[in-house]
């Protein structure tokens, strides 16, 4: 669980640092572009969540 806990971390742009411990560049825009692909996503769940459910 704790492998993937943080693969999530690294894939909105936190860098391992050491052991469990992510920091995240302040100057850094994946987390901006990791964000808005995140939000897409949510969207397309919701689209085809709500079409099941109503067939």
């Amino acid at each position: 669980m704790t492998a993937k806990i943080a693969r999530g971390w690294e894939r909105i742009g936190f860098l391992r640092y050491r052991d469990n411990v992510f920091v995240l560049s302040p100057t850094s825009l994946v987390l901006e572009e990791q964000r808005g692909q995140f939000r897409r996503r949510l969207v397309e769940l919701g689209a085809a969540w709500a079409a099941t459910a109503r067939a």
